[in-house]
């Protein structure tokens, strides 16, 4: 493995030690704004402009993985 997609909230120092205990670099995944949701970017990228629905490149994945980790989270609450 070597990149691993994450959420904003493993932004800050998560990035330097999963790096540091891994060598596995961990990207960032944003949006270049939380209301409309048009794209995701790097955070050192420029804001893309679009028109339209755009699909989003990773957030599917990261939210995948979130339903997956939540699998079976309702059922433990009825």
């Amino acid at each position: 493995m070597q990149k691993i997609w994450a959420d904003g909230g493993y932004a800050g120092s998560c990035v330097v030690r999963v790096k540091k205990a891994t060598g596995i670099d961990l990207e960032i995944v944003r949006k270049t704004d939380s209301m409309s949701g048009e794209t995701w970017i790097k955070g050192d990228e420029a804001t893309p402009q679009a028109e339209g629905f755009k699909v989003l490149k990773w957030r599917w994945l990261i939210e995948r993985t979130f339903g997956w980790l939540g699998r079976y989270r309702r059922l433990s609450k009825d």
